[in-house]
């Protein structure tokens, strides 16, 4: 730490002479009365050192109080790296639920109450606001304190640090209920304290009920973490780990959380994993404690089942177990999704399989690939009793598809498990079939009837046209065609239905456009959003559609404003 005057300099040199060394003191006569004032002691100076400049040592004082008030969580599930209690074994402790949601005990951190919080007259009603977490940098200690938690802007020393996944335009406050990814080195970073000894901070935060959004951890898919792998091991997945937070007066700083990792700090208190962190790795500490916790929480198979992926010469089986236990442990819009693979032969690359749930009876099964064979393919997707056929053009490149069958339909209830298949194969037909033919404003779809008959073909099938870009008023805008030649909805499967996807850029305008469809004609008017895609549907009797003699579907943009 870097100050501009003399007596901060001298203030901050005295600080780090104390350690956490006086726990492990057997010397004493009342040696954990010793310990806690030596570390009540340490802790005080550490944080008015850290925040005395920017909020001034009489706020210091009223926030902390004249003796602050602290508790040491000692490390358990970290305590001994070389023996990691198992999952099978490890119960989580549970000290309450607040909320809704369990409120779990630290695991190797010390925690700091802020004083003024207690003395609010309202403190009483928060006790049924959840818990969660706030992981920062050491330079936001003061001006969280004194402002507490706000989104990017509102203040203007607020700026975003780790980017705004799942905000939206007005922004959000992240926050989680699990103090292991609020402390993972991307949120809550590391200060250095002394030589192979650093210091990590976490706010702890109480947060209105239901004002906030969950979502999956962004960090698990990245570079920052394994997705096989529990971000935390008193949770299940990891796919309820973020909550965004639009208000900030939904959110309060209760407290503060920190550790102390390095080969000088004391391992009775932080765990043997956090003294053998080191600065000698070529990416730093940072990446030494990540490899580390990773390791340690593999050892002991703390890890989430991703399905079991059996992969073939033009085909692939995802298959997922003990679906009764996932049922109780995903929620509606949580997914359990396969490793990514690419079938090589087909052209097919980037393939995901998901599984998750709509409701509490209906599953969600989602596919998405991207596809680089220069010839047109089939696509069948199965599970249970669903099957449905694709037909995709060349070149095609990002497919997602995504259907959602009731539960009895898709479970193996002897085996308590769900299998998906997929498999791709060269449809034996021009690429010409699927084109777009694109003259000024208008672009035309000729449909073989013949194709409309395939024997691949059934009520759940779709084929689908290649991208074709107009130029309408100077804007480029993407267009591609559906069709179902047996409409999705029972009570259409006598039906041809028609989609037209809109793909815009970057603008907000409003299109009018003019559809036929056999002897149909449609005139229409809707708004395209931003960098979105935008659907509209057209319904045909098959029969009047093939027997009309004009089997094409032309699309005219008739105006863009």
């Amino acid at each position: 730490l870097k100050h501009e005057r003399p007596e901060q300099r001298t203030a901050t040199r005295l600080v780090f002479l104390g350690t956490f060394a006086p726990l492990a003191s057997s010397a004493l006569q009342t040696p954990l009365a010793h310990a806690m004032a030596d570390i009540t002691q340490h802790v005080r100076e550490l944080l008015c050192t850290l925040v005395a400049d920017r909020l001034g040592p009489e706020r210091v004082a009223e926030l902390l109080g004249d003796r602050i008030a602290i508790r040491v969580f000692t490390a358990y599930l970290l305590k001994d790296a070389d023996n990691i209690p198992p999952k099978g074994t490890y119960e989580p402790r549970v000290y309450s639920n607040r909320g809704g949601v369990n409120y779990y005990r630290p695991d190797g951190w010390v925690q700091v109450w802020i004083k003024a919080i207690d003395q609010d007259p309202d403190f009483v009603e928060l006790q049924d606001w959840p818990i969660a977490y706030h992981g920062t940098d050491s330079s936001k200690l003061g001006s969280i304190l004194e402002a507490g938690l706000r989104k990017p802007g509102e203040l203007p020393r607020v700026q975003m640090a780790h980017g705004s996944a799942g905000a939206g335009p007005e922004g959000a406050i992240y926050t989680s209920p699990s103090l292991w990814l609020a402390s993972h080195p991307v949120y809550s970073t590391l200060l250095k304290l002394d030589d192979e000894r650093w210091v990590q901070f976490a706010f702890k935060v109480r947060v209105r009920p239901n004002s906030y959004k969950v979502q999956r951890s962004t960090l698990s898919s990245s570079k920052h973490w394994d997705a096989r792998i529990q971000m935390d091991p008193n949770m299940p997945h990891n796919e309820s780990l973020e909550w965004l937070i639009p208000s900030s007066a939904d959110v309060l700083v209760v407290g503060l959380m920190l550790r102390e990792l390095g080969p000088s700090v004391d391992a009775s208190v932080f765990g043997t994993l956090a003294s053998r962190v080191s600065a000698h790795q070529v990416e730093g500490p940072e990446y030494s404690w990540t490899a580390l916790l990773k390791g340690a929480l593999q050892s002991g198979a703390y890890s989430i089942d991703n399905g079991d992926l059996r992969l073939g010469f033009n085909s692939v089986e995802w298959q997922l177990c003990n679906m009764r236990t996932k049922g109780d442990e995903y929620e509606p819009r949580q997914r359990i999704m396969s490793s990514s693979f690419d079938l090589g032969n087909p052209g097919i690359t980037d393939c995901r399989i998901s599984w998750g749930k709509t409701s509490a009876a209906c599953y969600s099964i989602c596919v998405s690939f991207t596809v680089m064979s220069e010839q047109p393919l089939w696509v069948v997707l199965s599970c249970g009793e669903y099957c449905r056929h694709i037909l995709i053009a060349a070149s095609s490149g990002y497919q997602a598809w995504a259907y959602s069958p009731k539960k009895e339909d898709v479970l193996d209830k002897l085996a308590d498990s769900i299998c998906v298949h997929l498999r791709f194969h060269r449809a034996n037909i021009s690429a010409q079939v699927l084109c777009l033919s694109v003259s000024d404003n208008k672009c035309f779809w000729n449909i073989d009837p013949a194709m409309l008959d395939h024997t691949y073909l059934s009520e759940f099938s779709r084929i689908r046209s290649e991208v074709a870009s107009l130029t309408i008023s100077g804007v480029e805008l993407n267009v591609y065609m559906l069709m179902c030649p047996r409409g999705l909805i029972s009570a259409y499967r006598e039906w041809c239905e028609v989609r037209v996807i809109f793909c815009a850029g970057p603008l907000l305008a409003t299109l009018t456009y003019e559809l036929s469809l056999g002897h149909k004609r449609v005139k229409r008017t809707l708004v395209l959003q931003s960098a979105k895609q935008t659907t509209f549907t057209v319904w045909e009797k098959r029969s009047e559609f093939l027997n009309s003699g004009n089997t094409k579907i032309s699309l005219e943009i008739v105006s863009l404003i």
